[in-house]
């Protein structure tokens, strides 16, 4: 009797697994700037909850126009799951590399924007917080709160705030988001808005900023955005995107 009711119920937690799943986290990947700095790669990749499947994105940003590049995200989802210990990185390698068929255009792109030998730039602010984590008021991150930051090399000082509009979970939530930016060299404070303050985005509850990145050239600043997307039945995902200014 007790092995038929303990069969029957592991044969309902495999049938119900996707209900039980509480959505999927990115990983993201510094994919480095061009030597000028015009031009940064960024990779994401993740294992999908509901089918296990591995995958992953490339994006190519113009820093200037703060814009992907035409054709310059990358995505492939491999169509079986994964095995023990796989995480999609290997997904990501093949992309990057242009070993998938379907995106072999990557190592094309990457060659035109001078993104072929790339520069990881110099990590001005990382974020320590993880969500989950009681030592670390996650929810209240950085969100319309300053974080403020040095390049040495320069001199000079930031003072980041993003302003968003955090969403309660929903099958219709949108929002959008925008940072103001001061930068201070000395005695002189010049004042910028980073981002789209017009683009609601949908299915997204929350932004974060994670890390602060500075080309090699000193002239091209990267914000990498945490998103949660909403994933339905009160779960959700982690996703990534950047923001970029060039001075």
């Amino acid at each position: 009797m007790f092995r038929r009711v303990f069969f029957a119920l592991v044969g309902l937690l495999i049938a119900s697994g996707s209900a039980l799943w509480a959505g999927d986290s990115a990983i993201f990947v510094n994919l480095g700037f061009s030597a000028d700095g015009r031009f940064y790669v960024f990779a994401q990749h993740g294992v999908r909850s509901g089918t296990l499947r591995p995958w992953a994105d490339i994006f190519i940003v113009d820093v200037e126009r703060n814009a992907f590049v035409p054709g310059g995200r990358l995505s492939y989802t491999r169509p079986w799951r994964i095995t023990t210990g796989q995480d999609g990185s290997d997904v990501m390698r093949d992309l990057f590399s242009g070993l998938v068929p379907e995106e072999s255009e990557s190592l094309a792109l990457r060659r035109r924007h001078g993104v072929w030998s790339p520069e990881q730039g110099l990590p001005l602010y990382v974020s320590m917080a993880r969500e989950g984590d009681p030592r670390t008021a996650y929810e209240r991150d950085n969100a319309n709160k300053p974080v403020e930051f040095r390049d040495f090399a320069s001199g000079a000082s930031f003072r980041a705030v993003l302003v968003g509009d955090d969403q309660d979970p929903g099958t219709n939530v949108r929002s959008s988001f925008f940072i103001n930016l001061s930068k201070t060299r000395g005695d002189q404070t010049k004042n910028f808005v980073v981002g789209s303050p017009s683009v609601s985005r949908p299915g997204i509850l929350s932004y974060r900023i994670r890390q602060v990145l500075i080309s090699p050239s000193g002239d091209s600043l990267i914000f990498v955005i945490e998103m949660k997307q909403y994933a339905g039945r009160g779960t959700h995902n982690i996703r990534f995107m950047v923001e970029a200014l060039r001075f």
